[in-house]
């Protein structure tokens, strides 16, 4: 069944995962609700990014305002993503896309010549610039956005920044959490709930992931692979301070969430060799487990950690070559 999208809504596509797409989506719902008009978010990742605009061509919807944030271009997805853009805009509708991840010239090129207007701005987070171009004079949401730039540039100095991080970690329901943010709840009681279940479910998680860790070595490096449900976010200090330059945890999807114990990687050549991006200090990809691959993994056997070695391999030497 087709759905149905009215004429002269806000649509926001924004990445699922993280408080910056969270936030960035919330900031366009409180702009959405200060101009009067519908409000439907589609959260996704960029690999899925497609998908998101096929769903909304076959939605017929026209004349509204198309709002991407904090979607990053994905190389195998790009070209076609820009195509279903065009047929999106031939539609009557306004497309602004912004973003704070890298871009090459050829990307940046072919995105504006298709939407109406392209925002990248590498030195913020996604949020912050939704903010500043949608959420001016609302103190609400640039509340968000600051603590959006603590979580994703990994500052950590914000206590509800890294509660609210938990919150998501958990699986709560994203959805839900950006009505309480669009009607300005920064936190309750249900909040509060989730996130100390939460802090003691880490507890046991993190107990298991040590047990669950695999060490390799790539160019004297030291690479520590986690096999476990957890986020990345949640070991990376201690495994930093264990003297691991990068860790890569791998999901029973196979989704792989990259960070750094060594600041001299940058993380993002690796993560493009596993169709993802990010930045140079936390980075995410897939190892593209198909139905098979997610039922050995949980069972336990986690299969093409050989990929994800070959792309941190590959990924150091471009660094390399690049100095």
């Amino acid at each position: 069944m087709v759905e149905k999208v009215s004429r002269s809504n806000v649509l926001s596509i924004s990445h699922w995962k993280d408080l910056d797409g969270i936030a960035s989506a919330a900031i366009i719902g409180r702009y959405a609700d200060r101009t009067r008009r519908g409000f439907k978010v589609y959260l996704t990742e960029p690999y899925l990014f497609h998908s998101v605009l096929i769903r909304i061509l076959k939605s017929g919807v026209s004349g509204s305002e198309i709002i991407i944030s904090d979607i990053g271009p994905n190389n195998r997805i790009f070209g076609k993503a820009i195509s279903l853009l065009a047929a999106i805009k031939e539609r009557g509708n306004t497309i602004i896309w912004i973003d704070h991840h890298l871009w090459s010239e050829d990307q940046i090129s072919s995105a504006r010549n298709v939407v109406n207007e392209l925002i990248i701005d590498t030195s913020k987070c996604a949020a912050m610039l939704v903010y500043e171009r949608f959420g001016e004079g609302d103190e609400f949401s640039k509340r968000l956005a600051e603590l959006a730039t603590d979580a994703d540039f990994w500052i950590r100095k914000i206590d509800l920044s890294i509660k609210l991080c938990k919150v998501l970690a958990s699986g709560y329901s994203r959805e839900r959490l950006i009505s309480k943010f669009r009607e300005g709840i920064l936190w309750d009681s249900e909040l509060e709930s989730v996130y100390s279940r939460r802090v003691e479910r880490e507890k046991v998680l993190l107990e298991k992931a040590i047990k669950k860790l695999r060490e390799y070595k790539v160019d004297n490096l030291r690479i520590a692979v986690i096999l476990a449900e957890i986020s990345a976010g949640e070991i990376t200090e201690i495994l930093a301070e264990r003297g691991y330059d990068i860790i890569a945890v791998v999901s029973k999807k196979g989704h792989v969430s990259l960070r750094r114990g060594n600041n001299k990687i940058d993380l993002v050549p690796i993560a493009l060799r596993l169709g993802g991006g990010g930045h140079p200090f936390a980075a995410g990809g897939s190892l593209e487990y198909n139905f098979f691959d997610k039922m050995l993994a949980r069972l336990g056997y986690y299969r093409k950690i050989s990929r994800l070695l070959k792309a941190v391999k590959e990924g150091l030497e471009e660094q390399c070559s690049c100095r």
